[in-house]
């Protein structure tokens, strides 16, 4: 059985990014009227945009979920934050219609990555009495994204313009994934060192030529069992 802070802390960080996923899919639409001035196009052609990411974001959920079983959830997950934020960020710095097309598509792959990944990992680190209830907080969180980035992108726009606003939200995904790699590295030099099993206790244990270290970050002060060896610490 897992530990009840590790599971509510990789519940809370996989609700985060939920919560970025969802954020960055109205961050495009609320902007178009503001788009649509700027780049002198018309709502059909903004529209396309987001087929686009559609399309794209479609298409790609399986590549995705393949990759994510073979490197690691956890890691795609990251890369797909990055993306999304970096996606966003160049959109704001080179505005134009062919540029909203590519960031459209960019978005779309990053988007992509959340539904895969995060329920691997809840999957492999939530307690199966708990799963209905983790499942739920992670899809509140997602909506929750999607409800507020309409004040948010309002605010951004009041505030800092239409091109600020892109750069600002683009900016969340790459911050969190910076807060995490800080943490995730900083529980690493907590982490006492461990050695590679022999194959024989590593069958023992489930796993096979994983180390102590290999367990999830967020187990630093209350280390789980080897048996929470998953995708999110790969």
């Amino acid at each position: 059985m897992r530990r009840p802070d590790t599971s509510l802390r990789t519940l809370a960080a996989i609700s985060v990014a939920h919560w970025v996923s969802h954020f960055y899919l109205f961050v495009l639409p609320m902007l178009f009227p503001f788009l649509k001035t700027e780049l002198g196009v018309g709502y059909i052609e903004l529209g396309f945009a987001l087929t686009v990411f559609g399309v794209v974001s479609g298409l790609t959920q399986a590549p995705i979920g393949y990759l994510a079983d073979h490197i690691g959830a956890r890691k795609v997950l990251l890369i797909g934050l990055t993306l999304g934020g970096c996606a966003l960020i160049m959109l704001g710095l080179h505005l134009s219609y062919p540029w909203l097309i590519l960031s459209a598509a960019l978005l779309g792959l990053a988007n992509s990555v959340y539904h895969p990944c995060d329920y691997a990992v809840l999957s492999t680190h939530m307690d199966e009495s708990r799963m209905g209830r983790a499942f739920s907080i992670h899809t509140f969180a997602g909506f929750l994204g999607g409800a507020v980035a309409p004040v948010i992108m309002a605010t951004l726009v009041a505030t800092v313009g239409v091109l600020g606003a892109l750069i600002v939200a683009g900016a969340i995904g790459p911050l969190w994934r910076s807060a995490h790699d800080c943490r995730h590295s900083r529980c690493q030099c907590h982490r006492p060192q461990g050695r590679w099993r022999a194959p024989a206790e590593a069958e023992h244990h489930h796993i096979s030529h994983y180390r102590a270290d290999d367990l999830p970050s967020c187990c630093s002060a209350c280390p789980a069992p080897a048996s929470a060896v998953s995708a999110w610490s790969r």
